[in-house]
């Protein structure tokens, strides 16, 4: 146990490796002891037939209790009960794992499934090959199992398949003690310990693991085994309550689930769909059953004695009913629910989640991490403050080449592999030779502060195609001056005289919508399939290019990602997507950001990717000078102006007057257009999402437009939605 024990206090990847190798180790000696016992069996040599006959396998009944066949079949149960528990085990260890709502439902499902098809090939081979039952329970080894295969096999492959038994053992133990210890951390987090809640939900800063939780289950799982001293009726009473304890949890959702929340649950991605409500009803008829069964003692009447007692209703009922009295006197009047992190708080009420942010991170630690934030919180900005560049730790390769995180960038796994930094490294991570990587709040005033002295790093540089914008520029007088410029278009009064173009646009979309369901509907379909997030692409698109350009792309009217390019001023027109070829700068820009000195060669290189990204920048940039040339050409013959971001920046005036020049003019514009367009329809499509994903979120939607929007409007005002609950 002290060695299990110091296995689960390791770093989570350590624990995986560990159980990794165990669980292949136990379904390797599975199988080897599967194959081994038939094909080894000594029957033949003690005058028997080398297998049971099948008439007797499938035709006798032991009689192994004094009840009925039928009560005696259902008790045959208890054992399969007993070693299939350990399938709520990937449960416990979902905030550990990432990709949690796939990986952990399947892992149950293949625990559950392997678990019970390999047991059932045992318990055949038991019984084709066992000599004498009664012999097996009854030895004085007191191991019915081990009594077994020495009935059937020669005493050193015994012992083999013992050893291996052993290991397995070992291995499962291990599995169950970090299992065990994450219960105990979550009870803790929801402060159920009381005082001593504090010392075990705490996360260990070095591991990222809950520690004091391991240590606090062995220190009673050691008091417990001195039960061993108190006979077979007292170590019997403690362990005869598991399977029924596990099995009441287990099933407790499930029937809440099934016969309590029905239509308004709200499945993860790995569900059983249709089957869910059925198969949930079936599993909770039969544990209702099979608990009553699990407490019945194996002979009854006079044969009855206290050693033949079955103390499970009451070891496992006397805490269960002091449970249910603390829970009505006590826990009623402060539990709210378990403590959840802010991605599952985002689920039900994104209000709550904002509000909770502070407290989340003022907890000594997080179950969605594994991460002592406090720890971090306390120290990290002091060794921001004092310490050498030097002496930030970072991936060796990062720390004297900017090429690692070049290479993460361009195999789009930058955020993967600076997020698994910090988890290894801690809140400061070196990234590049200059360049420090902080994952720490009490940071962002620091960093971002006015009078701070940060500025920009080179990183910026890549991003630049006609000239500097706001985004890009590095040079904090510069920087101040674009802003003077460009505020003013910002402010309530400038966005409130945008919303008729923003209208058009969303009566354009609604009108190609309508058309699609109309011609679902003339070939009898119910529903018109589309993709929305293409369309919401197109919608911001649009609308970003109506406001920054003077025109919109004209993508809703096509239904098709297209734009124009100019790749010069008197260049002429050809023709591109604009949201992949802003997606491909992205890439690019990012990549390239890492080792900017590579920008003025990388079309050069063999890599296709830098070549069709540079060449991606360029045709962004075309599509900006194509607008904006038209515009001022429609200035130049004096055609009535436009009220919009464009008109706005050709109107703004630089630090000595004068109007801003044609390239800075069409950058501005094109800052406007790749700050506003993908993540405009990137957010619209996961509220969208998160909308019609949330039960009774649209239907409340519905009725507060339906009351604040009149009749026939297709496209609210700002001023009728604007005060909506």
């Amino acid at each position: 146990m002290l060695i299990q024990s110091c296995i689960s206090s390791m770093p989570t990847k350590w624990i995986a490796n560990f159980n990794s190798y165990g669980s292949s180790f136990n379904i390797l000696a599975l199988i080897v002891v599967i194959i081994t016992i038939p094909a080894a069996t000594n029957r033949a040599d003690q005058g028997l037939p080398k297998f049971t006959p099948s008439s007797v396998v499938w035709g006798n009944f032991y009689e192994g209790t004094n009840f009925p066949q039928g009560v005696s079949l259902l008790m045959s149960f208890v054992a399969v009960i007993w070693t299939m528990s350990g399938y709520d085990a990937p449960f416990h260890l979902s905030e550990e794992c990432s990709n949690a709502d796939i990986a952990s439902p399947r892992a149950i499902v293949l625990t559950s499934g392997v678990g019970g098809l390999f047991g059932w090939f045992l318990q055949l081979v038991v019984a084709y090959t066992v000599v004498d039952i009664d012999l097996a329970l009854e030895s004085d080894l007191g191991q019915p199992y081990a009594a077994y295969l020495l009935q059937v096999l020669p005493q050193k492959i015994t012992m083999a398949i013992l050893a291996l038994t052993i290991i397995c053992a070992f291995s499962m133990g291990q599995g169950c003690m970090v299992a065990a210890s994450r219960v105990t951390f979550a009870y803790s987090r929801d402060e159920c310990f009381g005082p001593l809640s504090n010392i075990t939900k705490r996360v260990n800063r070095h591991t990222r693991t809950p520690v004091n939780a391991v240590w606090f289950n062995t220190t009673i799982g050691i008091i417990m085994d001195l039960l061993i001293f108190g006979g077979p009726l007292a170590a019997g009473a403690l362990f005869s309550i598991g399977a029924v304890a596990a099995f009441v949890a287990f099933t407790i959702p499930i029937a809440i689930r099934v016969f309590f929340v029905g239509d308004r649950f709200r499945p993860g991605p790995w569900n059983l769909g249709r089957y869910s409500a059925p198969i949930g009803t079936l599993a909770c008829a039969f544990v209702a059953l099979m608990v009553p069964i699990l407490m019945l003692p194996s002979v009854t009447g006079s044969d009855l004695d206290a050693a033949g007692m079955n103390w499970t209703c009451l070891v496992y009922g006397a805490p269960m009913t002091f449970v249910t009295i603390w829970w009505f006197v006590s826990a009623r009047k402060w539990f709210k629910g378990p403590k959840i992190n802010i991605q599952h708080r985002m689920l039900g009420d994104p209000a709550a989640a904002l509000d909770s942010i502070d407290q989340d991170i003022e907890r000594s630690s997080t179950g969605s991490s594994g991460r002592d934030d406090k720890a971090l919180d306390d120290g990290s900005q002091g060794q921001f403050e004092t310490a050498s560049i030097r002496d930030v730790p970072g991936p060796p390769f990062a720390r004297i080449s900017n090429l690692w995180l070049l290479y993460q960038c361009r195999r789009g796994r930058r955020y993967l592999a600076v997020d698994a930094a910090h988890k290894k490294y801690g809140p400061l991570v070196r990234i590049q030779p200059d360049h420090v990587s902080i994952a720490d709040l009490k940071a962002i005033p620091i960093v971002y502060s006015q009078t701070g002295g940060w500025t920009k790093s080179k990183f910026y540089d890549a991003f630049v195609s006609i000239r500097r914008v706001i985004f890009s520029t590095r040079n904090r007088a510069e920087h101040t001056r674009k802003r003077k410029i460009i505020s003013h278009i910002f402010s309530a009064k400038s966005v409130s005289r945008f919303e008729p173009y923003m209208e058009a646009n969303l009566q354009e979309l609604v009108r190609q919508w309508n058309r699609m369901s109309d011609a679902a509907t003339r070939v009898g379909d119910e529903y018109a399939d589309m993709d929305c997030l293409q369309w919401f692409h197109y919608t911001a698109f649009d609308i970003i290019a109506d406001l920054a350009f003077g025109a919109p792309f004209g993508m809703l009217a096509k239904g098709k990602d297209i734009a124009e390019v100019r790749l010069t001023p008197e260049s002429p027109p050809t023709y591109a997507p604009a949201i992949e070829v802003l997606n491909r700068r992205g890439d690019v820009a990012n990549t390239l950001g890492c080792y900017p000195a590579l920008k003025p060669f990388a079309r050069y290189l063999p890599d296709p990717f830098f070549h069709k990204g540079l060449s991606a920048m360029e045709n962004l940039a075309g599509i900006a000078r194509a607008r904006v040339n038209q515009r001022l050409a429609a200035q130049e013959k004096d055609v009535p102006q436009r009220d919009d971001m464009l008109a706005m920046l050709m109107e703004a005036k630089d630090e000595h007057g004068s109007p801003i020049g044609r390239e800075e003019l069409t950058a501005e514009a094109l800052g406007q257009l790749i700050a506003g367009s993908d993540t405009t329809s990137n957010t619209v499509g996961a509220l969208l999402y998160w909308c019609t994903k949330t039960p009774g979120v649209m239907e409340r939607l519905r009725e507060e437009i339906e009351r604040a929007v009149p009749r026939g409007k297709d496209v609210p005002s700002f001023d009728s939605v604007k005060d909506l609950p």
